[in-house]
Order: structure tokens, then sequence, then C-alpha cells
């Protein structure tokens, strides 16, 4: 394994300029989050203290799976290796070979997944009002790759363990994946009721679609283990929809669709910016998106097909895009118009956004301000994610736990976030607030630690909003603003 494969994947929405973390749980829990706080809770802008927020720009990617591994290696480890990541000796069955770095699989029993997400917000904007009402306007690229529950052959020693023309049979399975670019539309409002507040908040989006596609396997899919990794597909039991080709220019979309995030958060006996306790619970990225330009949908039906299969065949042509390469290959292996078994069924097919349900609590531990009026406090964060399961065609979100820390003020803030995801992998994060700059990671240690590198995380945020809060009366006199100075 090339180190330039292992980097493209890791980097892949770098170099499309598709990146941002999933959960960026440093950057959207502080309440000075503004237009971010949206993508956790629709209706998370009612805390915001400031009249307006201005994004400038927001990176990062998130990538995690719990199939292979790099040994003794952090993500500086790879990008400074100038030599070839290869196999541990155990899983190198021709020649030997002494790479810089090894790769391993992990031998257990536990469900198998992987997952690529990665979204970039370009400028974007938010303005509250007086009387409760918040608006708020953003434009993001996303990419979206993930497969759940994969097939037990994905564990290499697995497959090792069958002997030469043996059976496999394939558990049903699949992986999705989708890039898209998206303007949405949030308006929420926060109404006080008997010394509560709760507040209500919708997000409409417009999609549009760039690359997409699906792979499931829906019965009683077998293959014969052969020398040299090959392998003969005896029957097959599959369903797919693939984009079958890149576009000449990146503006040009291959399908379009809609979606909406509906969230509520309640805050008792307090103000949206002055509370001891608020939770929330909201619906994220409920929609499709119907690809239609160089779309096909296709489906296997039929046993005794006896097709052989080498790792030639599935070669990745171009690097610096390799999930896209990888699935022209499967698709033209195994449903292309040469296939007699694959059937056309349609010219375009739909792909299901990552849809989700979160639940968050926010608990003011104390009081503690550094500088006088500066608002700082310290919280206690608490949040639930799970994945609402669409069909086959479905970009699936991660599972996810998360408890995070934080000291906020206006000026800077700091959080440990520590998370446990698709309840396999525990991961602790640090996140730092300077003014306007955000920079974070929910998987610090994937940076620094020579362990099992399995993934990456990274995110940072650039805006500007007003210098001076904007402070929100009591709940006994509304939502009214009056603005104040800070003062050293």
């Amino acid at each position: 394994m090339n180190k330039s494969i292992v980097w493209s994947i890791i980097l892949m929405g770098l170099t499309q300029q598709q990146v941002c973390a999933q959960a960026q749980l440093g950057l959207r829990t502080d309440n000075y989050a503004g237009i971010h706080s949206l993508f956790l809770n629709p209706a998370g802008a009612a805390s915001y203290p400031l009249s307006w927020d201005l994004n400038l720009f927001s990176t990062g990617l998130s990538v995690k799976n719990n199939i292979l591994f790099v040994k003794d290696a952090s993500l500086f480890t790879v990008k400074n290796n100038t030599g070839v990541i290869g196999p541990v000796p155990a899983l190198q069955l021709r020649t030997p070979i002494t790479p810089s770095l090894y790769y391993d699989f992990y031998n257990n029993n536990r469900p198998k997944f992987f997952s690529l997400v990665a979204e970039g917000m370009l400028p974007s904007f938010l303005m509250s009002s007086e009387s409760g009402h918040t608006w708020g306007i953003f434009a993001q690229a996303r990419t979206h790759v993930s497969g759940y529950d994969l097939p037990h052959i994905v564990n290499r020693y697995r497959y090792m363990s069958y002997a030469i023309d043996s059976t496999i049979h394939i558990e049903p399975s699949k992986v999705a994946g989708l890039a898209w670019t998206e303007l949405g539309l949030n308006y929420s409002y926060a109404l006080e009721l008997d010394k509560n507040y709760i507040s209500i908040g919708l997000t409409v989006k417009k999609l549009w679609g760039f690359q997409g596609g699906y792979l499931e396997n829906t019965g009683d899919t077998r293959i014969a283990k052969l020398l040299f990794d090959s392998i003969r597909i005896q029957s097959a039991f599959i369903e797919t929809g693939l984009t079958t080709s890149a576009q000449k220019t990146p503006e040009q979309p291959t399908g379009s669709g809609f979606s909406t995030d509906f969230g509520v958060v309640f805050i008792p006996n307090g103000t949206p910016t002055q509370y001891d306790l608020k939770w929330g619970a909201s619906l994220h990225d409920i929609g499709a998106i119907r690809l239609t330009d160089s779309a096909q949908w296709r489906s296997i039906s039929k046993n005794d097909i006896y097709k052989n299969i080498t790792n030639n065949d599935l070669a990745i042509n171009d690097k610096n895009n390799v999930i896209t390469s990888f699935g022209q290959q499967i698709n033209r292996k195994f449903v292309n118009a040469d296939n007699p078994a694959a059937i056309l069924k349609a010219r375009s097919f739909s792909v299901l956004l990552p849809a989700r349900l979160q639940i968050f609590v926010d608990y003011r531990m104390a009081a503690l301000p550094i500088f006088e009026d500066d608002g700082g406090a310290l919280y206690l964060h608490g949040l639930w994610v799970q994945p609402i399961r669409g069909g086959a065609n479905q970009a699936m979100s991660d599972a996810l736990a998360a408890i995070t820390p934080r000291y906020e003020s206006r000026w800077w803030s700091a959080a440990l976030p520590i998370s446990l995801h698709n309840w396999q992998q525990l991961h602790w994060g640090l996140s730092l607030r300077a003014l306007f700059l955000t920079i974070g990671s929910d998987n610090l240690a994937s940076w620094f630690y020579k362990g099992q590198l399995n993934g990456a995380d990274f995110y940072m945020a650039l805006k500007i909003n007003p210098l001076r809060i904007e402070k929100k009366a009591s709940a006994q006199g509304g939502r009214g603003k009056a603005t104040k100075c800070y003062k050293f």
C-alpha cells in the first residue's frame, strides 16, 4: 500500500475543497458558534448573544474505520513517510518485504464499518432580532461515504482462514457515498413561556449532487477463493447505482434534491443567554438527491456466474480520487453493459442523505469570568446522535455519544470532547477559540500519538461578529437587548 493512497483517502476532502468534520464538538457546542450552531440544532441560534455572525471560511475532515490500521503511526508519521506502507509479515503471502510502515487488520468479530465525512462552508450569515427571530443563510459543499455491517471477509485474517476453492457466503451489506453542495435557509423563534424559553427552528436546503453511488448485497452472494488473491464469483444478488463518469467541469451537477432540518430547544427557568440548563432535540438531513446525468441503476440476480476477479481488476487508477476510481472499477467489472447478468433498471437513481436524530443537554456548572462582564463560565455538554436508517441507497451517519466539558467566554473558549463512535471507538479531542478563529479536533491522538492509526479528525472556522456583546434581558423582561461594552 503506497503512502500516497493512504494520505489520499485521509485528505480526499482537502484536495476537492469539500471539507469539515462531522460532529465538530468543540465548535458547535459553543454559545458563540453563531451560524455553526444550526448544525447541532436548527433552533440553537437562540442562545447566540450577538446580533449577527458572518462565517468567512470553515474546513475540516473526519475519517473513521475499524477494518484496518497503520501500526505505530500518527498522521504526521504517515505524511512524512518516504517509503512504502506494506502489510505485516503475517499477511505477506508472496515475496517478503520490509516496508517503512506496516498496516494490519483488526482480527475480531465486531461489526465492521468505515466512514468519511467532509464538508466546507463558504461565507454564510446569521442575524438575530430583538424580538426573538433569527435568520440564517449558508452555502456548503459536503462529501459523505460510509459502509456499516460489512461482510466478515473484509477482515483479511478471516479471508485467509478459508481453504483454496472453498465457497464463501457474503452476508447482506451495503455501502453508499455522495458528494453534493447545498444552499440552506434557516429560521428560528424563541418564545417565553412562564419563565421558560422554547426555541423552534427550521432549515430548508436546496441540494445539487455531483458524484454518488451505492452497492447493496441483497441475497445469497457466493464467491470461491482462488490462488494469488483471486476470487471466482459463483452467484451474485446485488443492486447498485453509480454515476459512471466524472464531470468535465466541477461546476456541472449530475442531479438535485431538497432536504430539511428541524429542531426544538427548551430552557427552563432562564433566558437563551442566561441559563443553568438547556436541552434540545433535532432531525437532520431528511431528504435525498436524484442523480440523472451519467447515472445507472442496475441489479444482478443470478446463480452460476463463475466470473474470476483479480487484484489487477480492482486497481485504483486515480490516486487523487481513490473512492470514485474504485467505484468505477467495481462498476466496470460487475455491472457494466458487457455483463449480461447486470440488468439496467434506469438511467437515474436517488441517494438518501445521512438522516439522524440528535439530542443534547448543556449544563452551566459555574460562572468563571476572567475579565469583568466577559460572560466566562464552565459548561458540561452531552450529545447523542442516532442514525435514521433508510434504504440501501443511503449514506449513513455514525452513531455517537459524547461529553464535552468546556470553558467559554466572549474572547476565548476551550473544549475537551470525549466521544464514543458507533459504540466501538473512544476518542478524545481539543478545541480552542480565540475571538474569531476556532481550531480543533475530535480525535487529537491521531495527530501526535504513535499507535493504531485508523482515522483522523480536524476542523477550523474563521468568522467575524460584533466586538460588543448585546445583553439579553431576563425572562421577566423578555428578549430585548441592551448594548454594553466589555471592561478589562
